[in-house]
């Protein structure tokens, strides 16, 4: 047979030495029942269950054998974990299978604006236009290269043909010139926003909360733009499917310490105290403190995070049952 060439539906980030999955672990599958199943998905699988998912979908693995010169099966996964908030595992699932193609290349700059890497996906698309029939995206990273004069041409024309919505036209405008932004109104938002929709109106100085938008928009909290309630409720998000290290969760609860009360600063306290409490090895705040933590990141089902940023040192304490509240 003639060796075919590559398909990106055959990349992964997980060899099977790390994985246990053989390459052959679509073998007996077809395309269509695969990107069924991955629409499917629960949402809210079990702790297990997701790190499954995450290991399935990140797998190094031959491509379905019906798959084509496509990438529908590789999308389906990319737009699995997005789902999910994995927004940098995808991203480097994209890279690691050669985005700068049309039919990789929207996918990878949604992904690059939401981590705030978008620098190299624009470099990309200055250089090869043809890789988005989005005049949008073109516009943007046109200026995004420095190129303000040719994006300013290209902007006259997208609007001349109709080429644009009129929010992006209305945030295009204003993101190419900054001083239009005192003389015309901010268009209002809708509940679907575009990644790249969602950078403008943070461009112009609108920027939109993520907490009721899909979670992989969570990540965009997390470039340091954003105030420190605003990451930790993203952490939380992220967290939650394991898309984000519980970690890094901790270390947002633990960088200084809570100016108000209520909510999330509860959480924050209560994250707090018991983690003093566990450094001064002290057994009597650690029994005090445990309960109000639990039932603190209980309530944000967090519980499977808890358990790994806390159960070692715990046990290292040697509790008694009557000492964990």
């Amino acid at each position: 047979m003639p060796i075919s060439p590559a398909t990106p539906n055959a990349a992964g980030l997980l060899p099977s030495s790390t994985t246990g999955l053989p390459r052959t672990l679509w073998s007996a599958s077809k395309t269509d029942d695969l990107l069924r199943q991955l629409t499917n998905l629960s949402h809210k699988p079990l702790p297990a269950i997701q790190a499954l998912y995450y290991t399935v979908l990140l797998a190094e693995a031959d491509a379905p054998p019906d798959t084509d010169n496509g990438a529908r099966f590789l999308i389906a996964r990319i737009q699995s974990l997005t789902r999910f908030g994995a927004v940098e595992p995808a991203r480097a699932l994209l890279e690691h299978a050669g985005p700068a193609h049309p039919m990789l290349f929207d996918q990878w700059l949604d992904l690059s604006l939401l981590s705030g890497a978008e620098d190299k996906a624009c470099r990309a698309l200055r250089d090869q236009p043809a890789l988005s029939d989005h005049y949008a995206s073109r516009i943007f990273c046109t200026a995004r290269a420095g190129d303000w004069p040719t994006a300013a041409l290209t902007y006259d024309t997208a609007v001349a043909l109709d080429y644009l919505t009129p929010t992006q036209a209305a945030l295009l405008a204003q993101f190419l010139d900054p001083e239009a932004i005192a003389d015309t109104d901010i268009p209002a938002s809708s509940q679907t926003l575009s990644p790249l929709v969602f950078r403008l109106y943070e461009s112009v100085g609108s920027p939109r909360p993520t907490r009721h938008l899909p979670r992989a928009f969570a990540m965009a909290d997390l470039r340091g733009t954003s105030g420190w309630k605003a990451e930790i409720e993203a952490a939380e998000r992220l967290t939650q499917t394991g898309a984000l290290p519980a970690t890094h969760l901790l270390g947002l609860y633990t960088a200084r310490r809570p100016a108000a009360s209520g909510g999330v600063w509860e959480r924050v306290r209560a994250i707090q105290s018991l983690d003093n409490a566990l450094k001064e090895k002290n057994l009597s705040k650690t029994s005090e403190t445990l309960p109000v933590a639990w039932n603190a990141m209980k309530s944000q089902s967090l519980e499977v995070a808890f358990a790994q940023l806390f159960a070692p040192r715990l046990h290292q304490l040697n509790l008694q049952p009557s000492e964990q509240g």
